[in-house]
């Protein structure tokens, strides 16, 4: 139980938080509907981090809340989803990334394609197709690497 993942969610004022309730179960499945609606900030924390990541979070309290304009509407395959801008959202949550710190951008190569099908959790691989060819432009890696 403690190494179960953790996530990080914005809370959002109440008048925000309601009509996207009210949507969500206009058109969103009920049967699927196990959580509120949420705009996620972490996905995969690692729960053994528990203490470490209470006590970060616990130094925010008291800041000033952040403005976050709903924008847009994204498509996610099954569903969709509200676009948010902030950038004081955005600073956050790069204050609250553990890899932010020293991140160095880097050009990574796509190699191929696998095709899944997914199994209502687990994914069960089909396909391969591995590229041959050496992709033209710049130098590609991780810094470091």
């Amino acid at each position: 139980m403690d190494d179960d993942p953790l996530i990080l969610t914005l809370a959002l004022d109440a008048l925000t938080q309601q009509r996207f309730e009210r949507e969500r179960r206009q058109h969103f499945p009920a049967a699927r509907n196990h959580i509120p609606a949420h705009v996620s900030m972490f996905q995969s924390l690692p729960g053994a981090e528990l203490v470490a990541i209470v006590g970060r979070l616990e130094a925010l309290r008291g800041r000033a809340r952040l403005a976050v304009e709903v924008c847009g509407v994204r498509t996610l395959g099954r569903g969709c989803a509200y676009e948010l801008r902030s950038a004081a959202l955005d600073g956050l949550r790069a204050e609250l990334a553990r890899l932010q710190a020293g991140f160095m951008p880097w050009t990574a190569q796509g190699v191929g394609v696998t095709l899944w099908r997914y199994l209502g959790g687990p994914w069960e691989r089909l396909d391969h197709v591995e590229f041959a060819r050496e992709p033209d432009g710049p130098a590609w890696g991780p810094p470091g690497a």
